[in-house]
């Protein structure tokens, strides 16, 4: 028990004290491929503070991966502070895409600018955020 205590420690640290973290998933399979969405998303009360989108998709070839990479690397991107994305293999047909924004690091000016959030919107709301991913058919635990 005295080992796990530090990292508990650090655990509470990294995801604030008062804050909410929530994970919600979504899996598909097509003949062509298997898709493995994860949405990180932390947030202090309802307001969300950071979401990180992770996208695995393993492609049935090796060419439609190579392609859907280089699909990845010429899409658009957030242009504001916060905002970091990753694109790389696991192995020959798997690509893996990692987006993460951390709405602390961004002004409201930019998070509107961007899109993230509507005109008269201050947060992102981490209870509709849920809600509508669930409707398009994510799990999301916890879910209060």
């Amino acid at each position: 028990m005295k080992k796990l205590l530090p990292i508990l420690a650090l655990l509470l640290f990294a995801t604030g004290c008062g804050s909410k973290a929530t994970v919600c998933g979504y899996t598909d399979t097509t003949d062509d491929m298997d898709v493995d969405m994860s949405i990180s998303i932390n947030a202090d009360g309802d307001a969300i503070t950071k979401q990180v989108n992770t996208l695995s998709i393993k492609m049935a070839t090796k060419e439609a991966a190579d392609s859907y990479e280089e699909h990845l690397k010429g899409g658009a991107t957030l242009d504001i502070p916060g905002f970091s994305q990753s694109i790389k293999r696991d192995g020959e047909l798997t690509v893996i895409s990692t987006q993460s924004l951390d709405l602390k690091q961004a002004s409201l000016e930019d998070l509107v600018s961007s899109g993230v959030l509507l005109e008269g919107e201050e947060t992102l709301s981490r209870k509709e955020t849920i809600d509508n991913l669930k409707v398009l058919g994510y799990t999301c635990d916890p879910t209060e």
